[in-house]
């Protein structure tokens, strides 16, 4: 379990919403056993592709629900064993690594 700006949560959970929602959303396959999902400046991508301001704002709530909020930028690059999160926040910048 890990804690951001208050609020707890598992990585695994957080990885397997974010599959989840992805496939929904038709933005990875659904054989697709990783992905990138960067939100940075206003706007988001998900594997080096632009996603609509919708997209933006429903996946920034969910990332918000965890604690990382707008004003963060962050890049998520995950798989089904691991999970490697940069969050930066004006000059500061965290990586975190996770593994099953």
């Amino acid at each position: 379990m890990i804690s951001i700006n208050g609020r707890s949560f598992q990585v695994e959970d957080l990885r397997s919403r974010l599959f989840a929602t992805l496939r929904e959303d038709g933005l990875i396959g659904a054989s697709d056993e990783r992905f990138e999902l960067e939100r940075r400046k206003g706007r988001l991508e998900v594997n080096g592709r632009r996603q609509s301001q919708d997209v933006y704002e429903r996946y920034s709530d969910m990332l918000d629900d965890v604690g990382i909020n707008t004003d963060t930028d962050i890049t998520l690059e995950m798989d089904k064993s691991s999970t490697d999160v940069s969050l930066v926040n004006g000059s500061n910048r965290t990586t975190l690594s996770f593994n099953d």
